[in-house]
């Protein structure tokens, strides 16, 4: 019975990110493309995608390029150039939001829906394969239970998980706050975050429940614990968010889930990895020591019981201990001494958090520069940036090899060959050329030729054996000849992978179909073309209207947000937590909006709407 394939799927904001992710463990690396990457400033070239392309490829790593934002009728042509560019660049499939790629004139390559075409049932998930999508990207929302019962009754569809990072509050492509607060739209790349700002919390009779509170700043996600229950209920991609984070954060987190996933291998040998080499890890991954806000499983299993910070959006990292006491220019912090010169720390006091570098660490007693704040005894203190962690990743980063196994074969007359295989099958081979004399020491000649050949080559290919066809004469050479035949043999091993390489072929086959009676017809169909508009007619659905985001105005009564995360519940105000007490709307306030956060109970979901502005 063959093996089952478990990808781990890597975040890269450029090449250099995206080979790093690559050397740590990732079996696949998404990147943004030149244009419609929903991160406006995370766009990379045709020719840096290729180089990623062509190194990830030597491993046997897939790399998708993301273009999930939604595109205007000016916006096609060039999508559509943009595409076929990307294939030749050595893309393996286009992560996608908008319905018009699946009416575009697009190279043989596969489509991934992304999660932003908010993908949370059967119903959604069989239509977008029907329609012609080989990969659905989830809702990060969605339970374990959930997502079992998705590939139960759709057995044949790729389903990719994100399993860690940053949670959008709102359903992923149904947030509008963005762009009716600040005119900046989510689904084009240019999310304003919203929900990471501060907010006086206000019930309905005017009274403040918190002053500045992150209400709608959540935790980030971590499922490493739960990655076997999400293989066995059908995931076949793990997914790390991060495209926005640094070369650190992405190398810590890959290196992190690699070998996570690598023990769940370890002892489950019905599973496989798709890629291939030797991967070393000098250094203790930690997921707390790069950018981390508070870790939680979200909806995985059940509803935790704090989903958001509201002290900080911001990283706090790894916890370190209290304030002990205070001093003119110096706090003392248990545990302080594990702190050093040149830390990043974080103090969080009465639902306010004060950052700052430490100057100075003597024992438990810590001399902060630039703190913007008082300390106080009893204030929680976070590490947020760890200097020697950072080090160590620039002095010993992670590695990928390619083990190759070289052989040499001489009759004593004529030419040599000299052949190297790695454990896929693919060989190379080279011809010695030069006229070759018999060694009149063999041993000793044999020696310095496995000698020069197991050297290292400066490329990510190491010859691990080096052995003699059986028969054959050992032929003296110099040490320097000896060199560069094994670089010569490297180098067409090098040109014989990736040759090797094949490109993936869509495997979803467009059906006649009907866009499911059960799903939204309204605005959240995120139509903002003319091809995107048949695309939904040609499925059944009559004069769709266009995307919030393209409208010239939100109306004030429309929902920009829809989310599972309960502020009330956050603050422990359920109903369910506290029998009798209503599900009143509560009122969250900035210096210029207020927005009303209003409760479906039978849902459980809270609704984000606009409220007058606050000013004057």
């Amino acid at each position: 019975m063959p093996k089952r394939i478990v990808e781990l799927l890597s975040p890269a904001q450029d090449a250099a990110s995206g080979m790093a992710a690559v050397r740590a463990g990732a079996d696949a690396v998404y990147i943004g493309g030149p244009r419609f990457g929903a991160r406006s400033k995370a766009n990379n070239s045709i020719e840096e995608i290729a180089s990623l392309c062509d190194y990830a490829h030597l491993f046997n790593v897939r790399v998708y390029a993301t273009l999930n934002t939604l595109l205007h009728d000016k916006d096609l042509s060039d999508a559509e150039r943009i595409a076929c560019e990307l294939h030749e660049a050595g893309i393996d499939a286009l992560i996608i939001q908008d319905m018009s790629w699946l009416t575009l004139n697009l190279p043989g390559i596969p489509l991934h829906a992304s999660t932003q075409t908010d993908n949370r049932t059967v119903e959604k998930v069989g239509f977008l394969h029907r329609s012609g999508c080989d990969r659905v990207v989830l809702a990060r929302e969605l339970s374990i239970e959930s997502i079992a019962s998705i590939h139960r009754a759709l057995p044949r569809v790729e389903l990719e998980a994100f399993v860690h990072g940053a949670l959008c509050v709102c359903y992923s492509g149904q947030c509008y706050l963005s762009q009716k607060l600040f005119g900046r739209s989510a689904n084009r790349g240019e999310c304003a975050q919203a929900c990471r700002l501060p907010y006086r919390i206000e019930d309905t009779h005017g009274h403040t429940l918190r002053e500045c509170a992150y209400a709608l700043s959540l935790h980030d996600l971590n499922l490493a614990d739960h990655l076997e229950a999400l293989i066995d209920a059908g995931v076949s991609s793990l997914k790390i968010e991060g495209r926005m984070k640094g070369i650190n954060y992405v190398e810590n987190v890959t290196a992190y889930y690699h070998q996570r996933l690598n023990m769940l291998l370890a002892r489950r040998k019905d599973l496989q990895r798709p890629s291939h080499g030797r991967i070393s890890i000098p250094f203790t991954a930690d997921p707390r020591a790069t950018f981390a806000r508070p870790f939680t499983t979200y909806f995985a299993t059940d509803r935790p019981a704090r989903l958001a910070n509201l002290d900080t959006p911001k990283s706090v990292g790894e916890f370190i201990g209290e304030v002990r006491a205070t001093g003119k220019n110096w706090i003392e912090v248990e545990n302080g001494n594990r702190l050093t010169n040149g830390d990043g720390i974080l103090l969080v006091s009465h639902g306010k958090a004060m950052g700052c570098r430490v100057n100075r660490v003597e024992r438990n007693r810590l001399y902060p520069f630039g703190l913007n704040g008082t300390p106080a005894r009893g204030d929680r203190v976070f590490r947020n940036a760890n200097v020697e962690f950072e080090e160590a990743l620039q002095r010993h980063p992670a590695t990928r090899t390619l083990e190759i196994y070289a052989e040499m074969s001489w009759d004593g007359e004529g030419d040599a060959t000299l052949t190297a295989r790695d454990a896929q099958g693919v060989s190379a081979a080279l011809r010695v050329g030069e006229p070759l004399e018999r060694a009149e020491r063999p041993e000793k000649q044999a020696a310095i030729w496995t000698q020069q050949m197991l050297k290292a080559s400066g490329t990510p290919i190491r010859i691990v054996t080096f052995s003699w066809l059986a028969g054959s004469h050992v032929p003296f050479m110099k040490q320097s000849s000896i060199n560069a035949l094994r670089q010569n043999l490297i180098e067409n091993y090098l040109e014989a992978k990736m040759q090797a390489y094949r490109q993936p072929s869509p495997k979803a086959s467009k059906t006649a179909t009907t866009y499911p009676p059960t799903l939204p017809t309204d605005g959240r169909l995120n139509v903002s073309n003319k091809l995107a508009e048949l695309f939904y007619a040609t499925h059944g659905v009559k004069n769709p209207p266009p995307a919030l985001d393209i409208l010239q105005g939100i109306p004030p009564e429309m929902e920009l947000m829809r989310t599972k995360y309960c502020l009330r519940h956050e603050l422990s105000l359920c109903p369910r937590q506290a029998p009798g007490t209503k599900a009143e709307p509560l009122t969250l306030t900035t210096q210029h909006h207020r927005l009303l956060a209003e409760f479906d109970c039978a849902r459980c979901e809270m609704t984000i709407k606009t409220l007058p502005d606050a000013r004057g």
